[in-house]
């Protein structure tokens, strides 16, 4: 029971880092580029609520070792850290 449990979550988190991947790279400079931010934004609030919500969030010595929640916790603040810099760049009309 509890193998196949963590096995959803692992699955769940293994999305949220895929999308964490798809982060445009290209500053938000005009119309375009600040939608593709918007949708990769929403895309990975999706992903990132269904991991977490789905995770009991023990503590990390009670996981199994393949549990990737502590992985998926510290990934998402670099790449918000560098998703947050990019609107600067933005001057919509």
């Amino acid at each position: 029971m509890a193998s196949g449990y963590f096995d959803r979550i692992n699955r769940r988190y293994a999305r949220h880092l895929t999308s964490m991947g798809g982060l445009p790279r290209d500053q938000a400079r005009n119309d375009t580029a600040a939608k593709a931010l918007i949708r990769w934004s929403a895309a990975e609030r999706e992903a990132w609520l269904d991991a977490l919500t789905n995770d009991p969030l023990l503590p990390s010595r009670l996981p199994p070792s393949d549990y990737p929640g502590q992985k998926a916790w510290r990934r998402p603040m670099e790449t918000l850290r560098d998703a947050g810099r990019q609107p600067s760049a933005f001057k919509g009309g």
